[in-house]
């Protein structure tokens, strides 16, 4: 599927989108959890004489979120049981590096976009999956499995307190 044909139809569940491929995931179920994580890196300065450690503001930590993706094989269909083979090659895809053109420039993985409608638009990589496999059919292929994914936005523009104030963070679309 593509990032056009999952717009055409407006999809009700999560998407990832491949930036690079503009291949899409649009999984069975959006996950049942859904967590955010957002932090502020301080130095902390040893003065000499002084009881305590002066913090000093470093920078905002990219906000991360963690979810789980569930895959069933329903039928023991080939469709199906390709549905969930191709849902596992595509997160596994996006933590490998791209074939390198000429020299270091685009060797890393995929930046990809995540939407959940309603929810949230984030420019992002996956710093961490973790796949638990369930069920396997006769011949041995996972037909159930359990997808733990972290996400960690691409931050390309300053965002301050200020902004956020105003008017939320830049990657909520409510």
């Amino acid at each position: 599927m593509t990032l056009a044909d999952s717009v055409a139809f407006r999809p009700a569940v999560m998407l990832i989108v491949n930036l690079v491929t503009n291949q899409t995931l649009d999984p069975q179920f959006n996950p049942t959890e859904f967590e955010e994580k957002l932090g502020a890196a301080w130095s902390k300065l040893a003065v000499p004489g002084l009881s305590h450690q002066v913090k000093q503001f470093a920078n905002t930590l990219d906000v991360t979120y963690d979810f789980e993706l569930f895959y069933r094989v329903a039928d023991g269909g080939a469709k199906e049981l390709k549905r969930v083979r191709d849902a596992r090659t595509f997160l596994y895809a996006a933590c490998h590096p791209r074939a390198q053109t000429s020299g270091l420039n685009g060797a890393g993985p995929p930046r990809l976009l995540f939407v959940w409608p309603g929810l949230i638009s984030l420019n992002c990589v996956i710093t961490q999956l973790t796949f638990k496999y369930t069920m396997f059919n006769k011949s041995g292929d996972p037909i159930a499995y359990n997808a733990k994914v972290t996400l960690e936005e691409i931050r390309d523009s300053l965002v301050t307190m200020e902004d956020v104030l105003a008017g939320g963070t830049l990657n909520r679309t409510v």
